[in-house]
């Protein structure tokens, strides 16, 4: 009632938020539903409603929904940008060894990587313990279970302090380490920071129980996410090329030769999501080792029938969710 418009000019209904950057979700979008398919389809795009209808305002029937979106996706870490910046100004100066101000550039950026580097390793602590109380109420374990987990961290190599690196882990999932780079993003993810937490035995298995829990749709997303910095729905297509290269070094796949030569990469330069998910669709293995990578996490941690039975059940309760909000919706519109 405090926020009804004074005069005929003033507005009847007014939003306000509040930033908050401590928080694991944010706004990206605000819809108005009119009709009962306006309800439908904006619930079918994961929108929420907001209570009150706006009649209570003074404006017709009609609803606000919002749309939300995690702040934990898959980002590039700041060293990541300098390391792809770094590359780009090596090769140029590889084509113009004279150039004494792609030289200087390469030098700062050099320069700059180390600092970042020190930086990322202080503000990427997190603590051990939250770490593990995170883990255990997001998967829902008991102590025999955790228990477990963490014996199986236990077994990879670490130093004294009880730390493994990022190659440790890679080489405990027997993988090349040409996968690394993905594979930090993975421990990126898990941070609150956007940066590569150290690998102690909370920040590995927080990031393995989120890891794991993606489904399909949501793994192409955080691979994509790797690119797509600021979340614009696009990248460019020497950057998925990039990408093909850390999934395929140097190309020796046959089949992802065959599928390049093949692909109709976009004429503009840029690649939407859409068209990301279109090439998963067609040729499979090129996102495969990703998917290679999650298996061998579930297997090692846990194994494959316990995640099998812990993602039905997060399905189920997931639908009785969509049920009770659909009752609770019908109710309203009577």
């Amino acid at each position: 009632q405090e926020m009804r418009g004074l005069t005929a000019s003033d507005p009847t209904f007014c939003i306000w938020f509040k930033k908050d950057g401590a928080k694991t979700r944010h706004i990206c979008d605000i819809r108005i539903s009119y009709t009962a398919d306006d309800r439908k389809n904006l619930k079918n795009k994961n929108y929420e409603m907001l209570p009150q209808c706006l009649s209570k305002f003074g404006l017709g029937y009609a609803n606000v929904w919002i749309l939300w979106t995690s702040c934990q996706i898959l980002r590039l870490t700041n060293s990541d940008r300098i390391e792809k910046e770094l590359k780009d100004y090596s090769d140029m100066l590889a084509k113009s060894p004279n150039d004494s101000i792609l030289f200087n550039m390469v030098q700062e950026a050099e320069r700059r990587l180390r600092d970042i580097h020190l930086r990322e390793e202080e503000q990427g602590k997190d603590i051990p313990g939250d770490d593990l109380v995170y883990t255990k109420q997001f998967l829902a374990l008991s102590k025999a279970e955790l228990y477990k987990m963490k014996s199986t961290f236990k077994s990879i190599n670490f130093d004294q302090k009880g730390r493994i690196s990022v190659d440790d882990f890679v080489m405990f999932l027997r993988e090349p380490l040409t996968m690394s780079p993905f594979v930090k993003q993975i421990f990126a993810l898990s941070s609150q920071t956007n940066t590569v937490p150290i690998l102690d035995a909370g920040s590995t298995l927080k990031a393995i129980a989120i890891f794991c829990m993606l489904g399909c749709s949501e793994m192409l997303k955080c691979i994509f996410a790797w690119y797509d910095i600021k979340g614009f729905g696009y990248i460019e297509n020497r950057e998925f090329l990039d990408l093909l290269g850390i999934f395929h070094p140097k190309h020796r796949d046959d089949r992802v030769v065959r599928s390049l030569k093949n692909a109709d990469l976009p004429v503009d330069g840029t690649m939407s999501f859409g068209k990301f998910e279109d090439y998963n669709r067609k040729y499979p293995h090129l996102f495969y080792p990703a998917f290679r990578v999650r298996e061998k996490m579930r297997d090692k941690f846990m194994g494959l029938h316990w995640w099998k039975r812990k993602l039905a059940k997060y399905e189920e309760v997931r639908k009785q969710v969509q049920e009770h909000d659909k009752r609770e919706e019908e109710r309203e519109n009577r």
